[in-house]
């Protein structure tokens, strides 16, 4: 009887071991940052760091999920455009540039849109973003930051 009431214990201790230990893994794979509504600056692009002298200068983009709108900049250029989005595919649609004459960033700025016009995928790992092309292949990633309403 000992013996059971011991086996009993022994194996429901080990279930709520188990069971805590998996509900804690699903709350390391939450994004610390949405996807949508986030303000994602260029970090890593083409397997290149990306420093910038003046933070007017980094480049990032924003999703709206209510127009379902991208909006951001390319350093020097404002950029707009639509996005599709169904789980972890994304596809950036119809990107228009404002034209200025950039003095600086001008080659990292073009490189930025032609990743946009490349992703496919997405993933958020712990507070970074990174876009993909259909190979899986990083094209760029990205530190968030939610705006202030």
């Amino acid at each position: 009887m000992r013996r059971t009431l011991l086996g009993t214990f022994l194996r429901a201790s080990l279930l709520l071991v188990v069971a805590t230990g998996m509900q804690g893994q699903g709350d390391k794979h939450k994004p610390a940052k949405p996807l949508e509504k986030t303000e994602w600056k260029l970090i890593w692009l083409n397997g290149t760091k990306i420093d910038v002298a003046a933070p007017q200068q980094v480049p990032y983009f924003q999703l709206d999920p209510d127009s379902h709108r991208v909006s951001g900049s390319g350093g020097c250029n404002r950029m707009t455009g639509g996005y599709d989005l169904a789980g972890d595919h994304l596809k950036f649609t119809q990107m228009a540039m404002t034209r200025m004459m950039c003095l600086h960033g001008a080659d990292t700025e073009a490189s930025f849109a032609k990743a946009l016009n490349g992703v496919t995928t997405w993933k958020i790992v712990g507070d970074k973003l990174l876009l993909m092309d259909a190979n899986q292949h990083v094209l760029a990633k990205f530190s968030g930051v939610t705006p202030e309403s």
